[in-house]
């Protein structure tokens, strides 16, 4: 990011934080019951899945204009996630400015998109 962060974006609305939790960790805090719960920056980690979770954002700030509306990798990851294991149940958690193009929806079980989701979007 130019300014900001995935927490509260750039501009007048950003604040800096040190105590930012990612999903990755509110799961791993809370679910207790799982065989395991894997992270990897790629598909990897979907390989033996029951649920695949693809944690993706966008960036917006004052005093520039998004280049297009699209979530980077969300079409690439959900399609290499399904072609990796058939079998998991894929959620993609965006975190996003505004508006997005949709076009990977097609190609997943649940989508959740999170307008600004704060600091502690990893317990939420």
């Amino acid at each position: 990011y130019k300014q900001g962060s995935v927490w509260s974006g750039g501009g007048s609305g950003y604040v800096f934080t040190d105590k930012g939790t990612t999903p990755f960790q509110g799961v791993k805090a809370h679910i207790k019951d799982a065989a395991s719960i894997e992270f990897s920056k790629d598909v990897a980690a979907a390989a033996a899945a029951d649920v695949a979770v693809i944690c993706v954002a966008a960036h917006g700030e004052e005093g520039w204009d998004r280049a297009n509306f699209s979530l980077p990798e969300a079409a690439e990851l959900a399609a290499g996630v399904r072609k990796t294991n058939s079998k998991a149940k894929i959620v993609v958690l965006a975190a996003v400015p505004g508006a997005v193009t949709t076009e990977w929806l097609e190609g997943v079980d649940a989508a959740l998109l999170m307008f600004m989701p704060g600091e502690q979007v990893g317990p939420a």
